[in-house]
């Protein structure tokens, strides 16, 4: 039985910003929503709390931030500029808190303006290459299979509106192309961009897009509340107090919402490539895929043993089909995100190529699994 998610949540709150100006402002925005928002935190000394600047992510700023004399500490997370255009903020907040409640995240301890206080867990991100390895996959598939059994419902008992249920991942795909369509890059090197941005050739991805969603209307997938941003730095493996790996948390559901299981998987097995977007290289083989596609198929029928074995390798090579149906949608997808990213975002990324490796990546999965 789906298990319900009462979508709710009660923290303390602030409407005030954090000055994003520059990294000195940012730290100290950082202490600042600490001492204001966390218990007992508002009576040490600001220059007792210690910063930290966690690297790795394009869509937001991340600082760790701990207290010198008890060691508490908690994550601040800055929201990237204008990813308010990208996410659904005051969703994302909701659903993030109510997912902490159950414990399937990080606790929510306070949010502000343009960002938010999360509990940090004793963790590090997992690196592309060990998503490969047969432990990682299979306890990374059985979060995601229980994060697909979550069913969000409103305080009021409504399972969410109608609309929330539909497929987010092609509805935005084409709210996106209409905004992609229309983009002019102005100010510092904007001649370059707007070559580099006509080069990627939209209206072809358009055309292609048309393509795999015919595609994947013939091959209907379960759908499911999906993470839809499954990358290796998503996955935290956690530590217990000795310094040992103790379980993996899935973590960020900025763009969680209603999809295709079949999408879900392929989006995750796409970020195996990691940010080089390397996909003959880092794409998963048939037999990787397969191993992974196993340990959701045995979490998500709470199954042990090898009893239904048989049962499971047919729906595994079934499921291997629908996944790679779906996983062009993860290249059109990614890759128009990074077309607006360059536009909006002041993180040091290079949104432009990175969306060219994801249309490049779009062309080879077609070449290699030729279904369409």
């Amino acid at each position: 039985m789906p298990r319900p998610l009462k979508l709710a949540i009660s923290c303390p709150a602030t409407n005030k910003n954090v000055d994003m100006s520059s990294e000195k402002s940012q730290r100290s925005g950082a202490k600042k929503m600490c001492a204001t928002l966390l218990p007992g935190w508002n009576e040490v000394p600001e220059h007792t709390i210690e910063v930290t600047k966690i690297t790795g992510g394009i869509t937001n700023i991340l600082y760790k931030v701990e207290r010198s004399d008890t060691k508490e500490n908690a994550l601040v997370r800055l929201y990237g500029l204008n990813t308010e255009k990208l996410i659904d903020r005051e969703k994302e907040i909701v659903l993030f808190g109510s997912l902490g409640n159950v414990g399937f995240g990080p606790q929510l301890l306070g949010t502000f303006g343009n960002g938010r206080i999360e509990q940090f867990f004793k963790a590090r991100p997992l690196e592309p290459s060990e998503m490969t390895e047969e432990s990682r996959q299979e306890a990374i598939a059985q979060k995601l299979a229980e994060l697909h059994d979550f069913q969000p419902e409103s305080d009021n008992g409504d399972e969410s509106a109608s609309e929330k249920r539909r497929p987010v991942v092609f509805r935005t795909i084409e709210k996106w192309f209409q905004e992609v369509d229309q983009m002019r890059f102005s100010g510092d090197g904007a001649f370059e961009k707007n070559e580099l941005l006509k080069k990627l050739n939209i209206k072809s991805i358009k055309s292609t897009y048309a393509r795999v969603k015919e595609a994947c209307d013939r091959l209907p997938s379960t759908l499911v509340f999906a993470h839809n941003d499954l990358l290796c730095g998503n996955v935290l493996l956690v530590f217990d107090e000795d310094d040992s790996p103790s379980d993996v948390r899935i973590i960020d559901y900025e763009y969680a919402g209603f999809n295709p299981r079949a999408y879900d998987i392929a989006n995750h097995f796409c970020e195996y490539a990691g940010f080089d977007a390397d996909f003959a290289k880092g794409y998963p083989d048939r037999d990787v895929q397969g191993n992974f596609l196993k340990a959701y198929l045995g979490a998500e029928r709470g199954e042990e043993g090898v009893e239904s074995a048989e049962i499971r390798d047919f729906e595994v090579d079934k499921m291997f089909t629908e996944v790679n149906v779906y996983a062009p949608l993860a290249h059109i997808y990614w890759g128009l995100w990074s077309c607006m990213q360059a536009l909006y975002s002041s993180i040091d990324f290079n949104f432009l190529d990175y969306a060219r490796l994801r249309f490049e990546g779009l062309k080879w999965h077609l070449q290699q699994y030729p279904t369409l």
